[in-house]
């Protein structure tokens, strides 16, 4: 169990909201291996870390980060951007960077590669389109397709755009799929666990990490099950 990767689900969100440098640094305080957040792309072509496509009913990319940067979640929380969040977590931990709506993958790569993690961290989406841009601008990115309801084609989803590896919903992903994608040279990260229970159900099944809302209860299983 000790190679099993606890990953924070938009950091650590118990008592910070999702997606801020204040649940980003509770995670890494309580030694998660790793921070999933997600990226949305404002109109005039910069990168928030934020999880919902829109901002009180209108879209986040038709708001410029000038009028995004004035909003304060909770009354006092900061929507980060891309390269603050970079700041805080790169080396810390490792990334699992989600794209929401991301279109301009060009400028997202220059973005890593200004702070030096091009190939420090794992890309994702549920969508084809931007991984496959993503490999055709940089190859040594490592790209992650994310799988949320049953496919039967998983693999070839992976192979088109050349994946490192996939993240799966629990509990779609078995003992046999898991293999058939390691035997590809892929790995396997698992999220959608809602309850301890789910969390024991998962680590048995020789999955590479835990994408989680409970990295403290993760962890407390995992020193458990050594």
């Amino acid at each position: 169990m000790k190679n099993v990767l606890n990953i924070a689900h938009r950091g650590f969100t118990h008592i910070f909201p999702d997606n801020t440098i204040e649940a980003f640094r509770a995670a890494i305080e309580i030694g998660v291996d790793g921070i999933e957040f997600d990226v949305q792309e404002t109109a005039d072509q910069r990168f928030i870390v934020y999880h919902d496509a829109e901002l009180f009913g209108i879209n986040i990319n038709r708001l410029p980060l000038a009028e995004i940067e004035k909003v304060k979640l909770r009354g006092k929380f900061k929507i980060p951007t891309l390269e603050e969040t970079l700041d805080v977590c790169m080396r810390q931990v490792k990334l699992v960077v989600e794209l929401k709506q991301v279109q301009s993958i060009d400028v997202f790569v220059q973005i890593l590669r200004m702070h030096g993690s091009l190939n420090l961290i794992l890309v994702a989406s549920f969508r084809e389109d931007p991984l496959s841009k993503l490999f055709q601008l940089a190859q040594e990115t490592h790209r992650a397709i994310i799988i949320g309801h049953q496919v039967q084609n998983l693999l070839d989803i992976a192979k088109r755009v050349q994946a490192d590896t996939v993240i799966v919903k629990y509990p779609l992903a078995n003992t046999e799929l898991i293999q058939e994608v390691k035997s590809n040279r892929m790995s396997v990260l698992i999220w959608g666990c809602t309850s301890s229970k789910d969390i024991r159900a998962a680590l048995k099944l020789g999955i590479d990490g835990i994408i989680s809302d409970y990295p403290n209860l993760v962890s407390s299983l995992l020193h458990t099950q050594t």
